[in-house]
């Protein structure tokens, strides 16, 4: 029994995944989000600055509401569309024009609409007409309870048009925009909310309706068969069949026809949906890309098709074996282009490829080159291979005519990759010296890079990753380059790139207004003894160095220590800004995965570095214990609230539920524990280099010790050793359990206490402090920034 539910609930689970992916989703809805969020961002922000009101928003709130009052009834009617009441109405609506599906997304998301609104108005908490005017003209002397941002009926209204906007037909439309602009105006006209409070909802509603569409698709097709077969009965083209092909076709709708006569053809229908597609497409790659040129989105889907159709004669002119064009017909709102269906199959299907066949298609891609063309998209997809093995090339909706060089290197490399994949890398590389120039493969070479190819050519990579780099060498060395080539550098926005920007924002507005808390402590460096800095600043840069040789002793590949150095610098900066020593241990494994070792063993050298970390800190806080006498429990005292101790448990819970429930995670998991436990045992087995690493590891919290020794030193603080190491104890123990980036705040108050308890004016404590941390935190933070961009450049990392 237990069996059987479970297989159901499989099996719906797989139903429901699959009638997920099949939706139909209109980009025009990623506009409306973008657009709609930006506005209740900014409409939000300004509903906050409250003293705003009376600018804008009060002459246009006064002239609505005291509009003739013979309009009440009238607008009390209007206002009714946006509330809830009406819900069965904008349902009805929706079944009637559209289907039933449409109608349960429209009213789920006017009622989610309607109650974030509520929820907003309580964060934003911002008053309506009759809490801050004097005098506002209150429909029948209604009052309005609650605050007034942003209004519910817009939003809920808002939603309800949005869904139906791009699905219903145009003449529909202007009733639906001027319904939800008049819920607006009758909301102000009765006094209940500012012409703010009602951009706000209208803005709001967009956006959770644009989530709605996004999420479960839209209901209705803007064109069907039927529609199609009778436009083109009236163009005289009687078919007989006509199935929408299920083909990746690049941003049009392929279409497979059969005429009366058994003629068959192959036609892309482009209209409105994959018109907005392209703007995203081209928007994308705008911000993703840099040094392109000729992406500008065209103005209208009739502009796309014609070009793709003279791009298509332009190859054909030029004696490229490609689809003849029969006709270009409009069709409602969409363009159709219609051409000859080959007798082929696509190179991505074929089952066994001739290498005659492999010449001949880099033959027609050469000929395309010297045609003054680019193709833009040769994945394997796009060449045809009929019964006679010739390569036909197809899709033009991307080609390029007169391109920069660059467009053709990079074709190159994309059919280089799509082609391996299909037949191996020496098969590959000999068709295509055999027709392709060598200096223009070499020039290709740099675009050998995920990022340059199409997304099918790169998901069938993902399961071949060890492809590109064969393909590499093996470039290398049948075109016997002696020198390194570099990837061309064609990313404007990675991962890094926003992740490095995202650390300067979070240092620019977490860390640097730290600097407030020191002001007047700054004051208290003018007493310092200069002739201690030496000894300071020597002792902080021996740390970086420390701290790096011991990965060098641990490591089991070879490592420099000069970049191993440079790293522990950077990786100071990134544990600044990210807590609990997260942003230098993803930092390391970077650096020790770049060196060569895997995930396992380089997470067995992080693991055995804390330990032995966590071992030498233990020595010289048992040396303070033995030979001062002071209690370990007063030292490692700190408060751990329920709070904390019940999300501990919660997140222990939720990880032992996955892994029982995740068969496949359980296993992983289990593996990933073995392999690393077994990397673990292979340093004890290695005394040297854990006695080695063991000693570095103590010299590292000796130099520390000593920095902060010779700060009291600067100060003439009569406190020594025993006191040095008292205070960096009591420092570190705070620190380990502060939530703050680099432990600011509790890693001060504890060195400060610590001092204090030892006879240390607060004065000459916050002084030591100062000059410790400057040393050991804030002056090293330029040349971490530095060392990060240096290891980056020469991609250590």
């Amino acid at each position: 029994m237990q069996k059987q539910f479970s297989k159901f609930i499989r099996r719906r689970i797989q139903m429901t995944k699959k009638s997920f992916i099949s939706q139909r989703r209109d980009a025009r809805y990623v506009f409306v989000f973008v657009i709609s969020f930006i506005v209740f961002v900014l409409s939000c922000l300004q509903a906050l600055d409250k003293g705003l009101f009376d600018s804008v928003e009060r002459p246009i709130f006064d002239t609505i509401n005291n509009l003739p009052t013979g309009l009440d009834g009238v607008m009390y009617g209007l206002t009714q569309f946006g509330g809830m009441g009406s819900l069965f109405l904008w349902l009805g609506a929706a079944w009637f024009l559209i289907n039933k599906r449409a109608a349960w997304i429209v009213a789920g998301s006017g009622i989610v609409a309607w109650f974030i609104a509520k929820s907003a108005k309580v964060l934003v908490a911002r008053g309506r007409p009759e809490d801050l005017l004097e005098t506002v003209r209150l429909f029948g002397d209604e009052k309005f309870g609650g605050y007034g941002f942003p209004s519910g009926h817009a939003s809920f209204a808002a939603a309800c048009v949005t869904i139906l906007y791009f699905q219903v037909d145009r003449k529909y439309r202007k009733y639906l925009l001027g319904t939800v602009f008049l819920v607006g105006v009758s909301r102000m006209y009765l006094g209940a909310h500012f012409p703010l409070d009602i951009v706000g909802g209208w803005a709001l509603g967009a956006l959770i309706a644009a989530v709605f569409s996004l999420v479960f698709g839209i209901s209705r097709k803007d064109i069907t068969v039927n529609q199609i077969k009778s436009a083109l009965l009236k163009k005289g083209y009687p078919m007989k069949t006509l199935k929408f092909a299920d083909v990746d076709a690049r941003g049009s709708r392929p279409v497979f026809m059969t005429d009366s006569k058994g003629k068959r053809y192959f036609a892309k229908i482009f209209g409105v949906q994959e018109h907005a597609a392209d703007w995203l497409f081209k928007i994308y790659r705008f911000f993703r890309f840099k040094n392109f040129q000729a992406e500008e989105p065209y103005i209208n889907s009739r502009r796309n098709i014609e070009m793709e159709s003279f791009a298509t004669l332009w190859a054909k002119q030029a004696g490229i074996r490609v689809p003849s064009i029969i006709d270009l017909l409009k069709i409602r709102g969409s363009w159709m282009l219609i051409q000859d269906r080959l007798d082929a199959v696509p190179m991505s299907e074929h089952g066994n490829i001739r290498q005659k066949t492999l010449i001949d298609a880099w033959r027609q891609v050469d000929k395309l080159h010297n045609a003054n063309m680019a193709h833009r998209d040769l994945r394997a997809a796009n060449l045809m291979i009929d019964k006679a093995g010739k390569a036909w090339v197809i899709d033009f909706g991307f080609a390029e005519v007169s391109p920069r060089k660059q467009r053709q290197y990079m074709d190159v490399a994309e059919l280089l990759m799509s082609m391996t994949l299909l037949v191996g890398v020496k098969r590959t590389v000999k068709a295509a010296t055999a027709i392709v120039d060598d200096d223009k493969l070499i020039r290709a070479l740099p675009y050998l890079k995920r990022e340059v190819f199409s997304g099918a050519t790169s998901k069938s990579l993902k399961s071949q990753k060890h492809l590109l780099d064969e393909l590499k060498n093996e470039l290398v060395g049948v075109l016997n380059i002696k020198v390194d080539i570099d990837e061309a550098d064609i990313i404007r926005f990675n991962k890094r790139k926003i992740l490095n920007l995202a650390l300067i924002g979070i240092f620019v507005y977490v860390i640097i207004p730290q600097i407030n808390a020191f002001k007047g402590a700054f004051e208290s460096l003018t007493t310092v003894n200069w002739v201690w800095l030496l000894p300071i600043g020597v002792a902080s840069i021996v740390t970086y160095v420390l701290t790096g040789l011991v990965y060098v002793i641990l490591s089991s590949v070879p490592l420099k220590l000069f970049p191993t150095a440079l790293v522990q610098l950077a990786a100071s900066f990134i544990s600044k800004i990210v807590p609990g020593g997260i942003g230098n241990t993803s930092l390391n494994i970077r650096y020790l995965r770049k060196a060569g070792m895997d995930v396992v063993d380089a997470s067995a050298v992080l693991v055995t570095n804390n330990i032995i970390s966590f071992v030498m800190f233990i020595v010289p806080l048992g040396l303070f214990l033995l030979f001062d006498g002071q209690s370990l429990s007063g030292l490692l005292s700190f408060d751990i609230t329920a709070k904390q101790v019940f999300l501990a448990v919660c997140v222990v819970l939720a990880l032992f539920i996955f892994l029982t429930v995740n068969k496949h995670a359980r296993k992983k998991a289990q593996s990933a524990v073995s392999n690393f436990i077994t990397s673990l045992r292979e340093f004890t087995n290695s005394p040297l280099e854990v006695s080695l690493a063991s000693a570095t590891s103590l010299t590292v919290s000796l130099s520390y010790i000593l920095c902060l020794y010779a700060c009291f030193k600067a100060f003439g603080i009569p406190l020594g050793l025993s006191g040095a190491i008292l205070v960096y104890v009591s420092a570190i123990i705070a620190k380990s359990v502060a939530p703050t980036p680099g432990g600011l705040g509790p890693f001060e108050l504890a060195m400060i206490s610590a001092m204090v308890s030892l006879g240390t004016s607060k004065p000459e404590a916050l002084s030591v402090v100062v000059l410790y941390r400057l040393a050991t935190f804030w002056l090293p933070i330029p040349f971490s920034l530095l060392a990060y961009q240096y290891i980056s450049r020469k991609k250590l990392i």
